[in-house]
């Protein structure tokens, strides 16, 4: 391919890039004031980011086995009610995000949605089941370590156990499922449907391979808890997934979000460096973590806000908390909402403002109650 179409290809890839242009220009402008030096190796917490490399790779294959598609396809059809069949796919996001990150369940289950709601000619829906399963998939996968890219990094960053981790996130997250319920109950009436649907007949499933991934899947779950060497481990799960004939999900592996990463990991290990900035982020993090890294979210979203403040505070669960209901808010709270603004509009063409209304309205309550709840409890 001649060298300027290459480049053309480079350049379009990453105007559609702009967080990771962000922390790029961070990472840059943060030389300026710590230059390059052998001690840049230690700012790369690489346990993450091999963790997340190899989960991502097994997610993406499960989801071209067609894995969460048949699963969810086989509940939607148990029901007969629009909300039954609503409340189904949100709950399926939910879920399924505590398990697939929740950018990937958002990438799984928004086309499932769009196809479901108009094989019953309930477009009107859309809109609605979307919003839900953003906020699903942004705060059901708060519970486990792997839900969601901030909770790998906060987890290996601070040496968590499981136990205490899934306690101090328990009480958002049991409130963020009966809210979400709730109004899933609330905003749909139960009016009978018929899915007409040849568009959701699935092909059987692989079984040897879906056992191959789900053993893949188990390697990646010991990696997470240190059971297994981390760089050992990711050769492992690539070579397997290039000999099996899985090479497309390493293909599809969100390298941008592991450059983001990257980048922030050199902006924020620069900042620790600057004895002013240390002293500021200090003052700014003494009275709790909480509060600032949710502020903060909401403007640079919430995985470069876990990975700028970590260094500078020990209130490991105030930042969790911050940065796991900080991902509800703004559209950009969370990277996974620009997949369902994306999606939206491509199912919707022409209502984005609708879309930013709804969304706000929804995601700003709920980061309003949740941020209250949180306030309350001791």
């Amino acid at each position: 391919m001649p060298a300027p179409s290459v480049l053309m290809r480079a350049l379009r890839w990453l105007k559609g890039q702009p967080v990771l242009l962000v922390a790029a220009l961070a990472a840059l402008l943060s030389m300026l004031a710590v230059p390059p030096s052998p001690a840049y190796a230690a700012y790369f917490d690489w346990h993450t980011l091999l963790c997340l490399f190899s989960m991502l790779a097994v997610l993406n294959g499960l989801r071209q086995l067609g894995a969460f598609r048949i699963l969810a396809a086989g509940l939607v059809r148990r029901f007969a009610s629009l909300r039954a069949v609503v409340l189904v796919l949100v709950m399926v996001t939910f879920f399924g995000s505590m398990f697939l990150t929740n950018d990937m369940a958002l990438l799984t289950f928004l086309p499932l949605s769009a196809l479901v709601l108009s094989s019953c000619d309930c477009q009107d829906k859309i809109l609605f089941t979307f919003v839900m399963q953003t906020l699903a998939a942004n705060l059901g996968g708060m519970i486990l370590p792997f839900g969601n890219p901030q909770n790998l990094f906060l987890f290996s960053h601070y040496q968590l156990g499981l136990a205490e981790f899934v306690l101090a996130l328990l009480p958002a997250f049991v409130a963020s499922l009966l809210m979400i319920t709730a109004c899933c109950l609330a905003g749909v009436r139960p009016r009978p449907l018929e899915l007409k649907g040849a568009s959701l007949q699935t092909h059987g499933l692989d079984a040897r391979g879906f056992a191959l991934l789900m053993a893949l899947f188990a390697v990646v779950i010991a990696m997470v808890f240190k059971l297994v060497p981390n760089l050992p481990g990711a050769i492992a799960v690539a070579a397997v997934l290039l000999a099996s004939g899985h090479g497309e999900a390493l293909r599809r592996v969100d390298y941008a979000l592991l450059a983001t990463f990257a980048c922030f990991f050199v902006f924020s290990g620069n900042l620790a460096a600057v004895p002013a900035v240390q002293e500021l982020l200090g003052r700014v993090l003494e009275g709790g973590a909480f509060i600032p890294s949710l502020l903060a979210s909401q403007v640079i979203s919430n995985v470069p806000a876990a990975i700028l403040l970590a260094p500078f505070t020990q209130d490991w669960s105030g930042l969790l908390l911050g940065v796991d209901i900080g991902g509800v808010g703004t559209v950009v709270a969370s990277l996974a909402s620009l997949i369902t603004m994306a999606e939206h509009n491509r199912c919707l063409p022409g209502n984005t403002g609708r879309f930013l209304a709804v969304f706000s309205a929804y995601n700003l309550a709920f980061l309003a109650l949740l941020t209250a709840l949180t306030l309350l409890l001791p």
